[in-house]
């Protein structure tokens, strides 16, 4: 048996955590050390041998940078936090390394892997050296022929034993939640349903090893940016199986590594960033818009001839017209300070309503002072109303919705890394919103009052209950800062 407790002690990850995550350093602990503590002792003892194999003046953030590799679970978070401003910079130094790592894999390794899935026969050559290596997979070149003429580009391969160790910790971070539910007094965090969050979660990175999904996800990327020329979908070759994917080969390096002349051209990689990752799924004109749910730095390519390259869509999710309308619906009520209106739209995001009316008025009511203090009821401010009501609310939202925030979360890491400027996505979404509005105007003559099926999501409804709204919220604003100066915080 294992001591986690004395391995990693609680006072390690408060010199780790920021101001932002410092409330929630007890729950990350205990949560942590029951993931572990629940692993098969094998894999436990494996973890530990990791761990004494580092130099005995290794760093806290070293240590635990070590430990998210040995797991794809913590593998996973770490590549998602790797570029949360709240965390210390060391750590998010080498949670960075995890974006993309050199190949631990041995030559004669992946040329079994290739024999395993094409046969030994088949005329597709690996080339070393393997290019990264991620949490399931590693890529390696190739050279051979396909379609009957000579080509190349690059193979992405599950790791071997990434299976089993990935349905190991998925079978454990399942009952993570009820644990974290049993916990919640104790830990000192909001009693809402981590099983239920957990269960949708682990539903999500269970894809990560069907590569046969990811393949299809693929043409169905290339498909959505087809009519931008400035994003590249890498194309797949026809000799994929589902542990292997054959594919073309993108020669850039991460977007936030890349050497940029000047702030012009880094704004330019911003916008596009902000235009191909998150305007155009929320301003869809399908039914279904799909979300890259995984678009950390390691998976965005700034390429040679100054394209994006969007890469690995093992894990996506899709937005409905009903989640993508409450979105911009959100925001039409939040500018003329609706408070009753945003409480009807959050609950609508939900799958089975709102528990806990109370705790939700609560945070629109916060989240509206912020508005008459001088924020901005933009991209930032309704990603913190949905993280206050993930926190505060008993609702329970979608599990595409779920990655949609977190998804949004890591786009928004990235472009402040790429460039810096303040309101930059807000400023894109916006005119992105303009645009959309413009076009679709001349179709609503001829579409039913309550309609959304416009890249808006907005229906004339909405608009006009916005339009008898706007004369009142110059009252609303006064009588409510009147409010918060008799009732100050």
């Amino acid at each position: 048996m294992i001591d986690w407790k004395s391995l990693i002690p609680e006072s390690t990850l408060a010199t780790l955590l920021g101001r932002g995550l410092g409330r929630y350093q007890r729950a990350i602990h205990s949560g942590l050390l029951w993931f572990l503590g629940e692993l098969p002792a094998a894999r436990q003892r494996a973890i530990v041998g990791h761990q004494t194999a580092l130099p005995p003046c290794s760093t806290a953030a070293q240590r635990l940078g070590r430990l998210a590799l040995s797991c794809p679970v913590l593998h996973k978070l770490g590549q998602i936090l790797a570029r949360d401003e709240r965390l210390d910079p060391e750590l998010r130094a080498h949670l960075q390394l995890l974006e993309s790592l050199p190949s631990s894999i041995p030559i004669e390794g992946l040329h079994r892997l290739v024999e395993r899935e094409l046969g030994s026969t088949s005329p597709i050559q690996v080339e070393p050296p393997a290019l990264a290596e991620a949490s399931v997979a590693v890529v390696v070149p190739f050279r051979g022929v396909a379609r009957g003429a000579p080509a190349s580009g690059v193979l992405k391969l599950l790791k071997p034993g990434v299976e089993e160790n990935l349905e190991e910790e998925l079978e454990v971070l399942g009952r993570l939640g009820a644990y974290l539910d049993e916990s919640c007094e104790s830990l000192g965090i909001p009693p809402l349903d981590y099983e239920e969050l957990f269960e949708n979660l682990r539903a999500k990175l269970s894809m990560e090893v069907r590569l046969d999904q990811e393949q299809r996800h693929l043409d169905e990327a290339r498909h959505a940016h087809a009519s931008n020329r400035r994003v590249w979908i890498p194309e797949r070759f026809d000799f994929c199986t589902p542990k292997l994917t054959a594919m073309e080969r993108v020669r850039g390096v991460k977007v936030t590594d890349f050497p940029f002349q000047g702030s012009l051209e880094r704004r330019f990689a911003a916008e596009l960033l902000v235009e191909s990752l998150i305007a155009r799924p929320i301003f869809s004109r399908e039914s279904l818009s799909m979300i890259h749910g995984d678009p950390h730095a390691g998976n965005l390519f700034w390429t040679e001839d100054h394209r994006l390259a969007i890469l690995d869509w093992s894990l996506v999710g899709h937005l409905g017209e009903r989640e993508r309308a409450g979105v911009s619906r959100i925001l039409l009520a939040a500018s003329v300070m609706d408070g009753r209106w945003m409480s009807e739209l959050v609950e609508g995001l939900m799958t089975d309503g709102i528990h806990d009316p109370a705790a939700l008025q609560a945070v629109v009511a916060d989240n509206l002072r912020q508005i008459r203090q001088g924020g901005f009821p933009g991209f930032s401010w309704l990603l913190n109303l949905l993280d206050e009501v993930a926190s505060s609310v008993r609702g329970h939202p979608s599990a595409d919705l779920l990655l949609f925030r977190k998804s949004m979360h890591q786009v928004q890491q990235v472009v402040s890394a790429v460039s810096a400027g303040p309101g930059l996505i807000d400023e894109v979404l916006a005119r992105w919103f303009l645009a959309q509005l413009a076009g679709e105007w001349p179709t609503r003559w001829f579409r039913e009052l309550d309609s959304h099926a416009f890249p808006t999501g907005l229906s004339n409804a909405d608009l006009l209950r916005w339009m008898r709204a706007v004369p009142w919220t110059a009252a609303r604003y006064w009588l409510e800062t009147a409010h918060d100066l008799l009732n100050p915080r």
